[in-house]
């Protein structure tokens, strides 16, 4: 019955979207309707999606659940949001089967579960088709960590296959899932798990295996490797006394030496790796451990500190050595910038988490003045010190419940870590309500655990009360939040409302307009857009488009030079002020103006095309010729 509840809550908060549109030029166009990958939804379609040689940018598993849809439903929006508002009902029923395996108390899965259903930050992820990435991906997270959750309980390889199986689907759909094996650690650490080689390898192998950083021929030493090491684990006492044998002692080591040598015909990092793990699988005898053991419990704080520490960095090291493009991302910001953005970020997030309200689609990248982030960025840093004063306070305030505390903080801290802006990320926000999705299952877990826990014993009922009152006060405003995509009108008249000085907003209406016809306004949007942000490219593009459906063409002519004056070669305004200056009869400045398009784009058929009219109109026809035969090819 509770679980029929959470998916009923989750789905009739969200129906409201399954009328709704696609937005049109905020990414449902990239991904969807305009997206060439998913109209093809054929065998060889299917490898190009999957395929590394493929430039996609976007999650492989999210653009094929748009193919699928867009092989049976075309481009109606319905199913899209139907199966959006299913993938997060499911989710909200993995959280409850999670938090039922970690408290052990229904009530607190429950109203855990519906916090997350409801929470008015989930609204961008589901309403939002885009936004599927972030289902999908926590959906495959939250499964890993079920079948992680019964491999501690059970240490069967069929449940840490599917761990990896899981993890892997996760990935597909987001690159956040790579927090996954931090996460596994720390479930690992609720569930007391001791610590070992075999732990530890397990976290490595699988971050190589969602990098895809090895062939798949060289994966089966691993799987080897680790089968190893888990019959090693199980079966200590009889290791031992094999390999007191010396041919099985040579024969082990012989194995190390052939697979440590066929990896390295792929990455030397992993022939470390692998030969690491192996002798110390080796090397797990009793008498070994018992030392081990001994000086663990001794430094046990000390240990855990410098390794996390430690992984941390190495992490980062990995991560920025492996995305090479990270390093040329966030070129305005230095990494003492990233830390007080991550800080705001933060203080950011928390807060939307008490205080859902007052919600915009986009928070923009911060402006550097005299080389200087805005005040409240630095102040941020306040926020910070206060929200871990109230954890150290909660840490010493409910002694037996410091380990739920921890790992409901850490688990936020982990999965909002990559969203951050320590490490740079593409896009345009410096916030968004759609990286809490997963990572805010940790704040819901803390708040109703300590008040079922604490205030709940005494008075359960009102406890009960107060949830129910919450859940219904946020699916009230998530409802409402729903409106706010219905289309794109009213998603950008919503942000220019909030935020009315942000030119990209005026720009992508201005294009709805254009779109639909309705010249003036658009033109009026984009007058605006270069009004807060001189430099906007686009915006003196898209309105010299508009200018030219109008027949001012001078007015067009003039914004494709502004637009050229801060982007010199735009191709766009190049190609458009070319087509212009052939209407001038200024035949040779559109000649050279699409010359310097076709250098830039040899496959520009329009530029090809309209070049050779303005030869033709010079009368240089064989030039002409060869540009009409390209066009013909």
């Amino acid at each position: 019955i509770l679980l029929f509840i959470i998916f009923f809550v989750a789905f009739l908060i969200f129906a409201n979207t399954i009328s709704y549109d696609f937005i049109y030029n905020w990414d449902d166009n990239i991904n969807i309707t305009e997206n060439s990958y998913i109209k093809n939804f054929t065998w060889e379609g299917i490898q190009t999606i999957f395929s590394s040689q493929s430039k996609i940018d976007e999650p492989r598993l999210t653009l094929f659940s748009f193919a699928l849809q867009y092989f049976i439903w075309g481009l109606n929006p319905a199913p899209y949001h139907i199966l959006n508002i299913l993938l997060h009902a499911i989710n909200c029923m993995l959280v409850f089967f999670i938090i039922k395996n970690l408290s052990h108390d229904i009530r607190i899965a429950f109203f855990t579960a519906l916090l997350f259903a409801v929470h008015p930050l989930r609204s961008e992820s589901v309403a939002w088709v885009t936004g599927r990435k972030d289902l999908l991906y926590s959906m495959f997270f939250f499964a890993s960590l079920i079948f992680y959750q019964k491999f501690l309980l059970k240490k069967s390889f069929l449940f840490i296959l599917l761990v990896f199986i899981f993890a892997k689907l996760s990935f597909l759909s987001k690159i956040q899932a790579l927090s996954l094996p931090v996460v596994l650690l720390l479930f690992d650490y609720f569930y007391s798990r001791k610590f070992t080689g075999l732990m530890v390898f397990e976290k490595i192998f699988l971050l190589l295996v969602l990098l895809d950083f090895m062939q798949l021929k060289f994966y089966f030493s691993f799987i080897v490797l680790y089968i190893f090491l888990i019959w090693i684990e199980k079966n200590k006492e009889h290791f031992e006394k094999l390999i007191l044998n010396k041919k099985l002692k040579y024969f082990f080591f012989s194995i190390i030496i052939v697979c440590t040598s066929f990896l390295a015909l792929n990455h030397i990092i992993l022939s470390i790796i692998f030969i690491f793990f192996a002798v110390l699988g080796i090397l797990n005898l009793n008498f070994i451990l018992n030392k081990i053991e001994g000086i663990y419990q001794k430094n046990k704080k000390s240990i855990i500190f410098f390794t996390l520490l430690s992984s941390a960095v190495v992490f980062l090291i990995f991560i920025f050595s492996h995305f090479a493009f990270l390093k040329d991302e966030f070129s305005t910001f230095s990494f003492t910038d990233r830390i007080f953005m991550a800080s705001y970020a933060l203080v950011f997030y928390i807060l939307k988490f008490i205080f859902p309200f007052n919600l915009c689609a986009i928070y923009p990248y911060p402006e550097k003045t005299g080389g200087l982030l805005p005040e409240i960025y630095y102040y941020s840093v306040i926020g910070l010190l206060i929200a871990a004063s109230i954890f150290l306070l909660l840490f010493w305030k409910f002694k037996t419940h410091r380990k739920i505390i921890i790992f409901s903080i850490l688990f936020f801290l982990i999965n909002i870590f990559l969203v951050l802006h320590i490490i740079p990320i593409k896009g345009r926000v410096i916030t968004a309500e759609r990286y809490t999705y997963l990572a805010y299952t940790g704040l819901f877990f803390i708040i109703t655990y300590l008040s079922f826990s604490t205030i709940g014993k005494k008075y359960l009922k009102l406890t009960t009360t107060l949830f129910a009152a919450l859940s219904f006060l946020f699916a009230t405003a998530s409802f409402q939040r729903n409106k706010v995509w219905e289309n794109g009108f009213v998603l950008y008249s919503d942000i220019i409302s909030k935020k009315p000085d942000f030119s990209m907003a005026y720009n992508n209406r201005g294009y709805l307009y254009y779109l639909n016809g309705n010249l003036q306004q658009a033109i009026s949007d984009y007058t605006l857009a270069v009004k807060n942000d001189s430099a906007n490219v686009d915006s003196y593009y898209n309105r010299a488009l508009a200018y030219v459906q109008s027949g001012k063409f001078n007015d067009a002519f003039s914004d494709c030079n502004e637009a050229l004056k801060y982007e010199k070669e735009n191709l766009n305004s190049l190609y458009l002020r070319g087509y212009l200056n052939n209407k001038f009869e200024k035949y040779q400045d559109a000649i050279n103006d699409f010359s310097r398009v076709i250098q830039k784009n040899s496959y520009h058929h329009f530029a090809f095309y309209n070049r050779g009219e303005s030869y033709r109109k010079s009368f240089d026809y064989h030039a002409a010729i060869k540009d009409f035969s390209e066009v013909i090819k």
